[in-house]
């Protein structure tokens, strides 16, 4: 084969392997972390340290942090 065309592929190859595991990651690294305010209002954050301060400062929050 040609030397360019193996170039190509191995590059498509790579990308597409790249492409396929970012796609887990988006999703596995939704906003994990929630808290409940009055209504119907919810606050959602990656991290439970950012959550539980967060909801700390909140005035009008209902719940704890919880794994959504």
């Amino acid at each position: 084969m040609d030397t360019k065309l193996i170039a190509y592929l191995v590059t498509i190859s790579i990308l597409s392997a790249i492409i396929y595991a970012n796609s887990f990651n988006v999703a596995w690294s939704d906003e994990d972390f929630c808290y409940d305010q009055v209504g119907d209002g919810q606050h959602c954050f990656e991290a439970i340290q950012k959550c539980k301060n967060q909801q700390r400062h909140d005035d009008i929050a209902e719940s704890p942090c919880y794994r959504s």
